[in-house]
C-alpha cells in the first residue's frame, strides 16, 4: 500500500477516493467524512455520497447530495488531540485503511464502498495499548445531504430506514451498526435526516473494541434488496472479489516501482469512477458533477488496451443511448452532443466560450472506430453507426466552410462537395484560452476523420452511397489544410502554440508517420517542458503549470512514431506529477497546487501511453513491442489487448525478450507486424511490410495461450512480482509529495 497520506503532505486538496462507478465518495484522513459544520479546505468539499445520474434540475444539474457519515471520539469524556496518523488506499481490496494513534490508544479503520454493491462498510478498532483503563465514547452519525429533501425516518430490519425523495428522484437508505467483538454497549439514535449509532466501552489494558458501520443506498434507477449490519461479512466478501477479477484482467510491469504502481492508482481511480454511462473526468461535487466530456476517449483508450472492453464500451453506446439528444440540439443537421452532458444528454455546463469548441464530435468518432479496430465486432459496427452518420453530418452541414467568389460560408451539405477552398469554420479549439480560431488542428482533424470514418462504415454496412462520397470528398480537401510553420505544425491565426498540433498523429491518426508530425512531437516534448512534466502550449494561464495529460500525449506519439526514449520519458515524467495516495490530477499550478484531483481523463491517457510501448493497434491491426525502451531491460506484461479481442503477454530478461505469446477468444489465423530486430525470434515470419517491421501470421484456437516465438526458443525465468510499494520514478524524476501544510 505505498504513498500514504500523512500530516507531513495533506495538501488539504485530496481526500482518499472510494467508488464504484455508481456510488462514489472521498473520505477525510479518520476513514470517514469531516461532518458538514466541520469542512475548513478544498479536501472536505468532496466529502459526501453522491450517485451518477441521480440530479436535480436547474441548469447545471447538480448531483443529488446523498448525506455524510462522520465519526467523533470521546476518550475519558475529552476529545484528544492524535499524536499522528497515516491512510492508504489499499488498492488490491479497494479499501481505505487509516491508523490513529493517540497516548495509550489506537484507532484502526477499514472503509471502502463496495465494488459490488450500492454500500458503504466500515470496521473500526479501538485498541488500548497503554497501561491504564479508557472509557471510550464513539460515535457515527449519518445526515442526508439535501436540505429542501422530502425525508421519512424509520426503524426498518433492525436499522434506520430513510425513504428520501428529491424533486423526482426517490429511493431508500438503510443505516446499521453493530459490535463485532462483543464488548461495550451500542445506543442507537434516528433523527428526521438520519441517524447515529454510538459505542460506550471502558478498555482496559491490552484490551480492544470494534464497530462495524453500513449504509446501504438503494432507489428507482437501481433497486437493490436491501442490506443491513448483518450482511457485513457478504458485503466484504463479494467486495473483494469483484476487484479481485479487476485486477486480474491485465498487468504491466516495467520494474520502476513507482510507475508500475502508478498504474495501478490510475486503474482503480477509474473504476471507482467509470459509471453505468460513460467515465466523467470526476464523479464529484464540486469537479462538474460527474458530467461526461470528450474527456471520456483518454480512459476509454487506456480500459480498452487494458483489457477492459465492456467498462470501454459504455462509452460509444453512451453516445448511441442520447443520439436522439444531440439529433434535437443540431436541429437535425447532424448531432451535435453537449460539452459537458447529463446521463439524459443534457448540457450541464455554464455558458461560456467552450460551448463553441466541436472537436468532442471527432473523438466521440474516434471512440467508435477504435472500438472496431480493437473489437472486429460487426454487430457493434452497425449499432454504432448512426452516431458516426450524424456526427458526420454535424461537421458537413454546420463547421464548414466553402469559399465562393472570395466570400466564406458555411457548406451546407446540398450543393456539391466540389467548389472553391473548403475550411473548418472559426470556433473554439483545444486550447480555451485563445479564443476562436479558423482550422483550429484539434477541429480540423476530428472534422476529417468524423467524415472519412463515417464513409468507411456506410461502405462496408452498404449505407448511405451518395453521403459517404461526399464526405471523402470533404476530407481529402481537409487535408491539405494543416498549418505548417517550415519542418512542424503550427497553430493557425497567430494564436500561441499548443499540443494541439500534434491532434493529426493522436487521437485523430491522419499524419502519424510524416518527417513534419516526426519533428513536431519532438519540439513540443522539448519546448512545453515544465517544472515535473509538461505544460500544454505557451498562453500565459499555463506557464510553470504540469498538466498530466499533456505528458501522457506525447508518451502516446511517441510510441506511435516508435520513439521509444522520449515515450518513456514522457511515461516516466507524467506520473511523477502525481499526488498524495499516488492520485492523478488535471495539473498542478505553477504555485505547485493541485487542481481536480482523481482526475480520470489524465491517467487514462496515461495508461495507454503506457500500453503503447508494448502493443498498439490501429487500422492494418497489431503492432507488437513498437516501442521498448532500453531503460527497462526487464519489463513483462499480461492481457494486452490486440485487434479481434486477442490478448498479448510478453517478457523481457536483461534486454532479452524470453516471451511473447497471444490468445484469441475464438479459432482464427491472426497476422501481426512486429520490429525486424525481433526477426529472427519470431515463428512465420512472411515478409516485411513498413519500413523496419516484419509481418507475420498464427493459427490460434479458441483460449488458448499461443507462442509466437520461434520454436525452441528458451522459456522465460520465473517473472518477478509487482511490487506495490515505495518507490521512485527513475533516476532525476523522484516523486515528492505537494505541498506539506499540517492536517
Amino acid at each position: 500500500m505505498p504513498f500514504p497520506l500523512t500530516p507531513s503532505n495533506y495538501d488539504e486538496v485530496v481526500s482518499a477516493l472510494t467508488g464504484n462507478g455508481e456510488l462514489c465518495t472521498t473520505l477525510s484522513p479518520t476513514g470517514y467524512h469531516v461532518a458538514p459544520d466541520c469542512r475548513t479546505d478544498m479536501a472536505h468539499a468532496t466529502q459526501f455520497f453522491v450517485m451518477a445520474g441521480r440530479r436535480r434540475g436547474g441548469p447545471d444539474h447538480p448531483l443529488i447530495n446523498y448525506g455524510t457519515i462522520s465519526r467523533s471520539l470521546s476518550v475519558d469524556g475529552e476529545s484528544r488531540a492524535p499524536k499522528g496518523w497515516r491512510q492508504e488506499i489499499d488498492w488490491a481490496s479497494g479499501a481505505v485503511v487509516t491508523e490513529w494513534e493517540y497516548a495509550g490508544l489506537e484507532e484502526r479503520t477499514r472503509s471502502f464502498v463496495s465494488l459490488a454493491d450500492n454500500a458503504f462498510l466500515a470496521d473500526t478498532v479501538l485498541a488500548n495499548s497503554g497501561e491504564i483503563a479508557f472509557d471510550i465514547e464513539f460515535r457515527l452519525t449519518y445526515r442526508f445531504g439535501e436540505p429542501e429533501a422530502d425525508l421519512k425516518m424509520t426503524e426498518r430490519d433492525g436499522g434506520a430506514a430513510l425513504d428520501w425523495r428529491v424533486e423526482d428522484q426517490t429511493g431508500e437508505i438503510r443505516f446499521g451498526a453493530a459490535l463485532p467483538l462483543d464488548l461495550g454497549k451500542l445506543a442507537h439514535e434516528r433523527f428526521p435526516d438520519g441517524a447515529a449509532a454510538t459505542l460506550s466501552v471502558r478498555l482496559e489494558p491490552g484490551e480492544a473494541a470494534a464497530i462495524t458501520v453500513l449504509l446501504h443506498f438503494s432507489d428507482r434507477i437501481n433497486f437493490e434488496f436491501p442490506l443491513t449490519v448483518v450482511d457485513a461479512d457478504l458485503v466484504a466478501e463479494r467486495h473483494e472479489k469483484a476487484w479481485a477479477e479487476f485486477w486480474s484482467q491485465s498487468e504491466v510491469v516495467t520494474g520502476v516501482a513507482a510507475v508500475d504502481a502508478f498504474r495501478i492508482s490510475s486503474l482503480y481511480t477509474i473504476r471507482c469512477q467509470a459509471t453505468p454511462w460513460s467515465i466523467p473526468p470526476t464523479l464529484s461535487h464540486p469537479y462538474w458533477d460527474g458530467g461526461a466530456f470528450h474527456d471520456e476517449m483518454y480512459p476509454f483508450f487506456g480500459l480498452l488496451s487494458s483489457n477492459y472492453p465492456g467498462l470501454a464500451e459504455r462509452i460509444p453506446y453512451f453516445r448511441l443511448t442520447t443520439l436522439p439528444q444531440a439529433q434535437e440540439r443540431a436541429r437535425s443537421r447532424g448531432a451535435l452532443y453537449p460539452w459537458s452532458s447529463t446521463e439524459q444528454g443534457e448540457e450541464r455546463d455554464p455558458n461560456g466560450p467552450w460551448l463553441t469548441e466541436r472537436f468532442h464530435l471527432g473523438q466521440f468518432a474516434v471512440c467508435i472506430h477504435a472500438l472496431w479496430l480493437y473489437e472486429r465486432n460487426p454487430l457493434q459496427h452497425e449499432d454504432l453507426y448512426p452516431v458516426l452518420r450524424e456526427l458526420a453530418r454535424y461537421f458537413e452541414m454546420n463547421v464548414l466552410e466553402r469559399e465562393t467568389g472570395g466570400q466564406w460560408s458555411v457548406f451546407s451539405g446540398q450543393e456539391s462537395a466540389v467548389g472553391g477552398r473548403l475550411r473548418t469554420r472559426a470556433c473554439v479549439d483545444f486550447d480555451e484560452s485563445a479564443g476562436q480560431v479558423t482550422n483550429g488542428p484539434f477541429t480540423e482533424s476530428a472534422a476529417i476523420v468524423s467524415l472519412e470514418y463515417a464513409a468507411e462504415t456506410a461502405d462496408a454496412l452498404g449505407r448511405d452511397r451518395l453521403r459517404a462520397e461526399r464526405w471523402r470528398e470533404c476530407a481529402k480537401e481537409l487535408r491539405a489544410n494543416l498549418l505548417a510553420d517550415g519542418e512542424t505544425y503550427t497553430m493557425p491565426d497567430g494564436k500561441p502554440l499548443h499540443y494541439s498540433v500534434l491532434g493529426p498523429i493522436f487521437p485523430f491518426r491522419i499524419d502519424v508517420d510524416s518527417a513534419r508530425a516526426r519533428a513536431s512531437a519532438v519540439k513540443l516534448h522539448e519546448v512545453l517542458r515544465s517544472t515535473r512534466g509538461w505544460k500544454p502550449g505557451f498562453s500565459d494561464v499555463f506557464n510553470g503549470s504540469n498538466w498530466m495529460w499533456a505528458g501522457a500525449h506525447l508518451g502516446i506519439v511517441h510510441a506511435m512514431q516508435e520513439n521509444a526514449d522520449l515515450a518513456w520519458d514522457a511515461v516516466r515524467n507524467a506520473a511523477a506529477s502525481a499526488g498524495p495516495f499516488l492520485s492523478p490530477n488535471e495539473h498542478i499550478t505553477a504555485e505547485d497546487e493541485i487542481r481536480v484531483p482523481w482526475f480520470t481523463t489524465g491517467c487514462g491517457a496515461w495508461l495507454y501511453a503506457l500500453n503503447c510501448l508494448f502493443v498498439q493497434v490501429d487500422e492494418h491491426g497489431t503492432r507488437l513491442l513498437p516501442a521498448i525502451p532500453d531503460t527497462i531491460p526487464s519489463a513483462r506484461f499480461r492481457n494486452l489487448r490486440a485487434h479481434g479481442g486477442v490478448l498479448i503477454s510478453g517478457e523481457f530478461n536483461n534486454g532479452e525478450l524470453v516471451k511473447l505469446s497471444a490468445r484469441a477468444p475464438r479459432g482464427l489465423s491472426w497476422e501481426f507486424r512486429i520490429p525486424k530486430r525481433y526477426a529472427e525470434l519470431i515463428a512465420n515470419d512472411f515478409g516485411s511490410g513498413e519500413s523496419g517491421w516484419i509481418r507475420a501470421a498464427i493459427e490460434l484456437q479458441a483460449d488458448v495461450e499461443t507462442s509466437l516465438l520461434a520454436a525452441g526458443y528458451p522459456s522465460p525465468p520465473a517473472p518477478l512480482p509487482l511490487v506495490m510499494g515505495e518507490g521512485s520514478f527513475g533516476e532525476g524524476c523522484d516523486f515528492r509529495p505537494v505541498k506539506p501544510p499540517p492536517y
